[in-house]
């Protein structure tokens, strides 16, 4: 994970800590969505992407408990809803809207170069709102 942070960190230019927050919540999302046998060569592939998974809550759960946001993600359900909650839970930890497609680029290079192409296809086909936030 630490070299996953290190490519964000000097790629898009966000702080070291806002940008381990921000894969955790990915990676939460991703276990919680892309289901337990996705996620697990997700985790055996990439150190650190369990506990990361395990203690950043998923998007879909922090936005999805009410007021303006849970209400609109109630509406649009599956996954236009998740991916709005996604986008919402990044732009809260201060990733601007303008580097929302770089960071999901570069989070799914990476796992794409750790676990194999196979397993990033799986995970678009799963969950279509990655390929919205890749523009």
């Amino acid at each position: 994970m630490d070299e996953l942070i290190k490519q964000l960190t000097s790629q898009i230019g966000i702080d070291k800590s806002v940008a381990g927050q921000a894969v955790g919540t990915v990676m939460s999302l991703l276990k919680k969505e892309g289901g337990d046998d996705l996620f697990s060569k997700i985790a055996a592939a990439i150190p650190g992407a369990q506990a990361a998974a395990d203690t950043s809550p998923s998007p879909t759960e922090s936005a999805g408990g009410g007021g303006l946001l849970g209400s609109v993600m109630g509406m649009l359900g599956g996954s236009a809803g998740k991916g709005l909650a996604l986008a919402a839970s990044l732009k809260g930890l201060g990733i601007s809207e303008d580097k929302l497609g770089s960071f999901a680029t570069i989070v799914l290079d990476y796992i794409k170069q750790k676990a194999g192409p196979d397993v990033v296809n799986q995970l678009v086909a799963k969950l279509p709102m990655l390929k919205a936030l890749l523009g």
